[in-house]
């Protein structure tokens, strides 16, 4: 098990303050209030990362290099 960093806990919390109130707690929301479908995610990452100039990337890939990351900081911290 990995934690969160506490930057992104610290983030996360004050996007929630941001966002409108909904009866499921929801973060992210559509213009309805709900739950944004995983294929509108996909198609509003997509069009950040074309934004952005860099090679294709999915949320997949992302949470995976995410994961990838934390381990070998963790790695690099117990090592002598």
């Amino acid at each position: 098990m990995l934690d969160m960093p506490r930057e992104l806990a610290h983030e996360l919390k004050l996007w929630k303050l941001k966002c409108p109130p909904s009866h499921q707690g929801l973060v992210f929301l559509n213009i309805a209030g709900g739950f944004i479908h995983r294929k509108n995610a996909g198609n509003i990452f997509d069009a950040i990362v074309s934004r952005a100039e860099i090679s294709r990337l999915t949320f997949h890939k992302l949470r995976h290099t995410f994961a990838s990351l934390l381990l070998s900081k963790d790695r690099a911290i117990r090592m002598p």
